[in-house]
């Protein structure tokens, strides 16, 4: 797992722990976010699915990057109790599986009141979740289960990159569903400033507190991630009171301005649904063309994670990209010689295998 649940599994000195599972032989390949143990094991094939635990995309990511189906549920949806919390006004835990009727089978086992944590309890029940991710058809012909407004926020889909393609070729198949309908949603107003690093970031003083004692005494532990552990440490209190105030503010706004036109809206990253806690669904719309898997995001209004799983079960219905799966790794020679080698290789090549300068960077912002 992510050290610290901060970045993708190193060592302290940003050595590569865990790799891709579309890319085992490419340690520059990122694996998707903290969460990637459980995410590397299930695109695999080690195991049928997983959780991971999301605070800044680290269940929506992993499942983009492994051609994988995740769910990051409401807020309270499900119980933290037992979790070693990153931060507590943000971190999900949600199921990492290959499709959306795995992803459905194990959310119904995992929601629901828990006496141990007060946030799951006194909240909507949880619906049928395995229904809401079977197809419906009538006859022959795939519907979907509830008639659905899909929300394009504006740029989405644009330009000539092979993400952009993959995504205008989502909307094409789900725009063919009968009773399914894409409409223009706007960005809320200030959207770039309040989902911007200067609120996002008053989420750090709530993981570096617990850890005051350990940034004191000594900074090695922290490892790549060590400026953003500081960072929390220093944040005043006006600059988080502040912060709470304006994820009240883009909360209101995101249900006023973009629900009110729509039941879903497609995201280009888990930024801002983790923020105001709001649930999200990840999964396949296609592949690069050197192999690695492309996703997308969707984002629901408060505890319809039924209508996210309806929408990826039906898309699920009419491509094939979540059945595909990444071929086996090559060998390893387990002799003692074999090992002593590919330790001396690894040390003659330190840069191979370790952050890159984008990813080191995305964890100071």
């Amino acid at each position: 797992m992510g050290p610290l649940a901060t970045t993708r599994a190193t060592l302290p000195n940003g050595q590569v722990t865990t790799v891709n599972a579309w890319t085992p032989t490419n340690p520059s390949t990122n694996p998707g976010g903290s969460s990637t143990g459980t995410a590397t094991a299930v695109a695999g094939r080690l195991a049928s699915s997983g959780i991971g635990t999301q605070t800044g995309g680290s269940i929506t990511s992993p499942s983009n990057a492994q051609n994988l189906t995740g769910i990051k549920p409401t807020m309270g949806r499900v119980s933290l109790a037992g979790i070693v919390p990153l931060t507590y006004t943000r971190d999900h835990p949600g199921p990492l599986a290959r499709d959306a009727k795995d992803a459905a089978i194990m959310l119904m086992a995992m929601a629901g009141p828990d006496p141990a944590d007060p946030r799951s309890q006194g909240l909507p029940p949880v619906p049928n979740l395995i229904n809401a991710a079977t197809p419906r058809y009538d006859g022959d012909s795939l519907r979907m289960r509830w008639k659905t407004r899909i929300g394009v926020l504006p740029g989405y889909a644009d330009g000539g990159s092979e993400t952009a393609a993959a995504r205008r070729a989502f909307l094409a198949e789900m725009a063919a569903i009968p009773e399914c309908e894409l409409v223009e949603v706007p960005f809320p107003d200030e959207w770039s400033l309040l989902t911007g690093s200067a609120f996002n970031n008053v989420r750090l003083p709530e993981r570096s507190e617990p850890f005051m004692p350990y940034l004191r005494s000594d900074l090695r532990g922290f490892g790549v991630s060590v400026t953003s552990w500081l960072q929390g440490a220093l944040l005043g209190a006006n600059g988080w009171v502040t912060g709470q105030r304006a994820k009240l503010l883009l909360l209101d706004r995101i249900l006023d301005q973009i629900f009110s036109s729509c039941d879903v809206v497609v995201q280009t990253s888990p930024v801002p649904f983790d923020i105001v806690g709001l649930p999200e669904i990840a999964f396949p719309i296609g592949f690069s063309g050197g192999g690695v898997p492309i996703g997308t995001i969707l984002g629901g209004q408060p505890y319809a994670e039924d209508r996210l799983l309806s929408v990826a079960a039906a898309y699920q219905a009419v491509t094939d990209w979540h059945w595909r799966r990444p071929a086996d790794p090559p060998a390893v020679d387990p002799s003692p010689t074999a090992s002593t080698a590919a330790a001396r290789s690894a040390a003659a090549t330190p840069s191979r295998g370790r952050l890159t300068a984008e990813e080191v960077a995305e964890l100071t912002q």
